[in-house]
């Protein structure tokens, strides 16, 4: 099975004592997956897009769902997880864009010309009920999502969340060991030359203490 291959490559020389299960299916968007951990039983779901994908890159996805569920220390990154890292970082060139909304595709049209010289692609925009986040980037839906809590916001806040959105698709992520970092030390300098970027925190903070989380 390939899980028990994955498990053996993140571990090698340790017997697992867990149970696996792995199902595929059409229910979820884009290249996206999950795991869940019940006692000793693991079962992992993958998108159906998966099916089609390399063995070594899928195992390379089981193996980082791994690390995320079973939070075990001294982990070392293996090249499937590489393999996996550097695949997730260009999906978004082949996903269809099927999702868009006039609103937030001004606000894109904004920040990708003054900000990024229009060098960023176009993602799937769409608005979110999500009471948790304002916004977020989906690597495997090439998605952006905001909340509705935005949507009577200044124009200047929502595109200063757009731009934050959009550098994670601009930067992607730093993928060094086994944990990805999203929010590096180029990320934040890039996000401090938004214009008036310390009112738009401001303006966040004020939503944020009224039960409003910060957006990814």
């Amino acid at each position: 099975m390939i899980i028990d291959e994955a498990y053996e490559l993140l571990f090698p020389g340790k017997t697992s004592p867990y149970t696996f299960t792995l199902d595929y299916s059409a229910r979820f968007k884009g290249y996206n997956a999950n795991v869940r951990k019940r006692g000793r039983d693991i079962s992992f779901h993958l998108s159906s897009k998966w099916k089609t994908v390399s063995k070594e890159i899928v195992i390379g996805l089981i193996q980082d769902l791994l690390i995320r569920i079973l939070h075990e220390r001294g982990i070392k990154s293996t090249m499937n997880i590489e393999m996996y890292h550097v695949f997730m970082q260009k999906i978004a060139m082949v996903i269809d864009k099927t999702q868009d909304d006039e609103v937030l595709a001004l606000s894109y049209d904004r920040v990708n010309e003054q900000y990024f010289g229009g060098l960023v692609e176009k993602p799937n925009l769409q608005w979110h009920k999500a009471s948790r986040r304002l916004g977020s980037y989906d690597y495997g839906t090439d998605t952006i999502s905001m909340s509705d809590a935005l949507r009577g916001a200044p124009e200047r806040v929502l595109d200063y969340v757009m731009h934050h959105e959009l550098l994670h698709k601009y930067l992607k992520y730093s993928a060094k060991g086994v944990r990805p970092h999203h929010h590096t030390k180029k990320f934040k300098e890039m996000e401090k030359r938004f214009y008036d970027w310390e009112g738009c925190e401001q303006y966040l903070s004020r939503m944020t203490r009224k039960g409003w989380f910060f957006f990814e």
